[in-house]
């Protein structure tokens, strides 16, 4: 190996290194629909909303819940309380940075207003749509 791409894998450690160390500010679940919703987070990090502070938070509607995400990639899973009608249930992966790794979410927005925040629909101009799943039709964890 060269001295210069010596040099240049151990930026790229040293960058790796640092930006995992950064932690994400206080982020927000800001539920504007008119049904709870259920966030959770694991195996790191919490939520908050009132003075219960844990990895599982039910956020009422029209209230916001603080997220504090750990320093590390993590997972977070979100399912309206209606059944799923509003939104069934998903998983999402959370990187290093705050960025919630997520595709087309329907009633969901995510990473809006900033990185790692979490948007319901219920807004004028994003109203909830019917969910084409509920819960009881998504695939059950197997205990074996």
């Amino acid at each position: 190996m060269t001295r210069q791409a010596c040099l240049f894998a151990c930026l790229i450690v040293v960058l790796a290194v640092g930006r995992e160390a950064t932690a994400c500010a206080t982020r927000h679940f800001y539920n504007n629909s008119t049904v709870g919703f259920a966030y959770t987070i694991m195996p790191s990090g919490s939520c908050s909303i009132g003075p219960y502070t844990g990895p599982v938070c039910v956020i009422p509607a029209g209230q916001t819940a603080d997220l504090h995400y750990p320093d590390q990639s993590t997972n977070i899973a979100v399912v309206s309380l209606d059944e799923g009608a509003t939104f069934p249930g998903a998983a999402f992966a959370l990187q290093i940075g705050c960025n919630i790794n997520a595709g087309n979410t329907g009633n969901i927005t995510m990473n809006s207003p900033a990185e790692g925040d979490i948007t319901t629909c219920g807004k004028s101009g994003y109203p909830c749509q019917p969910s084409k799943k509920k819960s009881a039709d998504l695939p059950k964890p197997s205990h074996n």
